[in-house]
């Protein structure tokens, strides 16, 4: 396999700029990098052979993914502009992003294999903004809605989760300290 180097277009130190990146089987390369001017997280994609420049598909990106077929990617992010949560795009950037959870802002989140929903881990703030605990969504990335997990409450001590490869069930494990039950 031959190497390309895709971050031509991006100056600056990029192993301290670029801030997480995944790849698809499909051949492009979708990344975070460093804000010139916001200092915030710009998500680019581009064809990992080099053939094109990185098309930006957001000013301000956080937490990233792609769909398994590599088509689409999945990023929670509050653009200027727009209103911000769980957002879908084509990965070329051909079409707009669309929003598929509004206000939905996951620490985490996961992609079913099939590529039909994300289970998002969400904390719930209280009213003097404390961790009080955390709930996992499960959001359509048709964009036809979310539902919460299993009543959604769970311990705030939720360490992890996963999706079934069949993506009929999500488990998560939760740190229960002694005596609580």
């Amino acid at each position: 396999a031959s190497a390309h180097k895709l971050s031509g277009e991006l100056g600056g130190n990029v192993s301290r700029d670029v801030r997480a990146f995944r790849v698809s089987q499909e051949g492009y390369v979708l990344y975070t990098h460093s804000g010139r001017i916001s200092g915030s997280s710009e998500l680019f994609s581009a064809p990992a052979d080099g053939s094109a420049k990185p098309t930006l598909l957001t000013d301000r990106a956080e937490v990233i993914d792609m769909t398994p077929d590599g088509g689409r990617a999945v990023f929670v992010a509050s653009p200027f502009g727009i209103p911000g949560g769980l957002h879908v795009r084509a990965v070329d950037g051909a079409s707009p992003s669309q929003l598929v959870g509004q206000g939905i802002f996951p620490e985490e989140f996961a992609i079913s294999s099939d590529g039909l929903r994300a289970v998002c881990r969400i904390a719930q703030w209280d009213e003097y903004e404390e961790d009080t605990d955390e709930q996992l969504l499960s959001v359509d990335l048709d964009g036809s809605g979310w539902r919460l997990i299993d009543g959604g409450a769970i311990d705030s001590g939720a360490q992890s989760f996963v999706i079934s490869p069949d993506g009929s069930m999500v488990a998560y494990f939760v740190d229960i300290p002694q005596g609580i039950h």
